[in-house]
């Protein structure tokens, strides 16, 4: 009896010991399957591959950029003595499992990496073991608050967190995203940033671009605004035309005599003589009225809506908001400003030949306010024209919404 004791405790070391060189060398004799080096593969490889049937998934947990590794494997007609080994390429030794469980859960991963598994199973001399399967952890994306230009492809991640009402814009162009789950702290999706809802002056607006949204599951409220750009307001119009030049004043007539006269009253004296103008020098009319402005530019055609395709298969936890209005057409240009009043004509001629041909020289007559020239008053300016008409609104583009079984617009 003790020699009986004796060989099977020596049959169980023995393939303990067998067990251990296996799982420091893999390749050595687990079914011919190779090393996880001599793989390679490019995806997560789950294929059943030995008796042990190793199989496994990528769990996210709650926080972002957080994830377990958990492995199945089933073996028929297990003893109460099985136990089992995992092991992953980059472990220094393996973790022991017991032989009731058929599940490990790896949380020591991290995101976009991959790792491969093999599992062992040990019962006394006996071994077996599955095939090598590669799992790669996937990424998460969190944009946190504010507002966040993003266009083009957005299909790499698991998971998307957009926390505390973050904005993603695709400023009118094409923005796909594909995930497994969103995770939404009512965020807003809209097709143009707050400063960019309104065409700038004399421009259409633009189109909503395109959207596409495919998710497996949608956590928390979501708010889709896929609105046309608003066109912008009209540019002024032209200025109108200046008013006339006022017509020259009336000819006044020159009068002068020696200081041993009596002069009129008010003369100018120079060098012993008198000047003085009869008619005082009269200013020119008052300038003309300005020309009417022009009427306004049209406002800028409104945008049309985004084209749509939303598809979200699990909202038993969220809901999502969707609006599309098309851009509104921008408002009339101003009416060009009124024209600038015409300028005053100037006071006439002096005729100095006629009652002074005789006048001594010298003097300066501009000194003398009576025979100085004169400018007729500026003429008022033009009225203002017409406001130009209202650009045209834009149109809805198709759009599809899919929301479990429910769906709205026009759905292929």
């Amino acid at each position: 009896m003790p020699r009986i004791l004796f060989l099977m405790v020596f049959l169980f070391l023995f393939g303990l010991i067998s067990c251990q060189k296996k799982s420091a060398d893999p390749a050595s004799d687990l079914g011919g399957q190779g090393s996880p080096e001599e793989l390679q593969p490019d995806k997560n490889n789950q294929l059943d591959s030995g008796p042990l049937k190793l199989r496994g998934k990528s769990v996210g947990l709650e926080q972002p950029h957080l994830y377990e590794v958990h492995l199945f494997w089933e073996l028929p007609n297990r003893e109460p003595s099985t136990f089992f080994i995992v092991k992953r390429n980059d472990w220094n030794a393996g973790r022991v499992v017991q032989g009731d469980q058929g599940f490990y859960q790896d949380n020591e991963v991290e995101e976009g990496k991959s790792y491969q598994y093999f599992v062992q199973m040990i019962n006394g001399s006996k071994s077996a073991a599955s095939g090598w399967i590669q799992m790669k952890v996937p990424r998460d994306k969190v944009f946190d608050g504010g507002e966040h230009v993003q266009a083009g492809e957005l299909v790499e991640y698991e998971r998307l967190f957009f926390k505390n009402r973050a904005r993603i814009t695709w400023q009118g162009q094409k923005l796909e995203l594909r995930a497994q789950e969103i995770i939404s702290e009512d965020a807003v999706f809209e097709s143009f940033s707050s400063d960019q809802e309104t065409a700038a002056v004399g421009l259409a607006g633009k189109d909503g671009g395109q959207l596409k949204l495919r998710v497996r599951k949608l956590s928390g409220s979501l708010f889709i605004r896929a609105d046309g750009q608003n066109g912008g307001t009209g540019f002024q119009g032209e200025q109108g035309a200046v008013g006339q030049k006022g017509t020259v004043g009336p000819v006044a007539y020159l009068h002068w005599g020696y200081t041993d006269k009596e002069p009129p009253k008010d003369v100018y004296r120079y060098g012993g003589y008198w000047f003085y103008c009869n008619p005082a020098r009269q200013p020119g009319t008052e300038g003309g009225v300005g020309g009417l402005g022009a009427v306004g530019l049209p406002g800028g055609k409104g945008g049309n809506t985004s084209k749509v395709f939303v598809e979200i298969e699990d909202t038993s936890s969220g809901d999502v908001f969707f609006t599309n209005k098309p851009g509104v057409g921008g408002e009339g240009g101003p009416g060009g400003i009124g024209g600038e009043g015409g300028e005053g004509g100037w006071s006439g001629e002096i005729d100095w030949k006629s009652n002074a041909p005789s006048m001594p020289q010298g003097g300066d007559l501009s000194l003398f306010h009576q025979c100085s020239s004169k400018q007729g008053a500026k003429g008022p300016q033009g009225p203002q024209g017409a406001q130009g008409p209202k650009g045209e609104d834009g149109f809805q583009a198709p759009f599809c919404l899919k929301r479990g079984n429910s769906q709205m617009g026009s759905c292929p």
